[in-house]
């Protein structure tokens, strides 16, 4: 079950605590682990909040080189900082160091694959290519060592930190109907944003051509996740394959953040 609240902030959009996920007689903690879009516009207030109420101790920016260079994290007092790219310019097809906003949102779309196929490519990109498991490892790491609360965001907060999100919940035990719920939310949390993007893109020339893909880079759909862990269980056999053989994540790496992270509902 997920209580569909968000954390309210000024200058942060999608940022929810997973804290709200509970699951066969267990829940995840409060306050641990929280997904986010990126933290380049926060107010003093979204400062207060994050830094005294959460006491954030790791942010982990999950976006490219370049995204993170264009707008950079706002610091938080106390909190260690990550940089990982489980999606590079590369693999996103961009060769030069500036991209106008369209070109880099848009890039790579191929008009013979239709919208969700395109998704679901560039999910596996960042989830099973060998530097996106690697990424996704250190994401890993990082909640096996930090004392505390752990923000992760990427640009939007909807599928590099979704599917870290998807991968913390997976290794949590959380079941695989609630860890869609939460993953379709962002389409309920980020409705408003999603229509002013959208009409802003299409006042770029030759955007209209290409209506469809660029709402679908502004939204996720439950094939999306249910393609990721399709592929799970067809390349490695289960969840817990890929974890062990893909991401490199042990059994008792996976009881660790178990006991850490999640506690029984009484």
């Amino acid at each position: 079950m997920i209580i569909r609240e968000k954390i309210v902030l000024d200058g942060a959009g999608n940022t929810r605590d997973l804290g709200n996920i509970s699951f066969g007689g267990k829940k995840i903690k409060d306050g641990l682990l929280i997904r986010s879009g990126n933290l380049a516009s926060l107010s003093e207030r979204d400062i207060d909040i994050l830094e005294n109420k959460y006491k954030v101790k790791a942010v982990i920016d999950l976006r490219t080189d370049l995204e993170a260079k264009e707008a950079p994290d706002i610091v938080l007092k106390g909190a260690k900082y990550y940089r990982l790219t489980p999606l590079t310019e590369s693999a996103m097809g961009v060769t030069h160091e500036k991209a106008t906003g369209l070109e880099l949102f848009t890039n790579g779309i191929d008009i013979k694959t239709d919208p969700d196929t395109y998704m679901c490519k560039m999910y596996d990109k960042f989830l099973f290519s060998e530097h996106g498991m690697s990424e996704y490892r250190k994401f890993f790491d990082i909640l096996l060592e930090t004392d505390g609360c752990v923000l992760w965001h990427c640009s939007a907060g909807k599928d590099r930190a979704g599917m870290a999100a998807a991968l913390a919940e997976l290794a949590l035990g959380v079941d695989e109907e609630t860890i869609a719920e939460d993953f379709m939310l962002t389409n309920f949390f980020t409705e408003k944003e999603r229509e002013e993007k959208l009409e802003m893109f299409l006042t770029y020339p030759g955007a209209k051509a290409i209506r469809d893909y660029i709402y679908a880079l502004l939204s996720v759909s439950e094939k999306y996740i249910e393609h990721v862990i399709g592929r799970m269980k067809n390349d490695f056999g289960s969840v817990e394959g890929y974890f062990e053989n893909g991401i490199g994540l042990t059994a008792d790496e996976i009881n660790t953040l178990r006991n850490k992270y999640t506690e029984s509902i009484n």
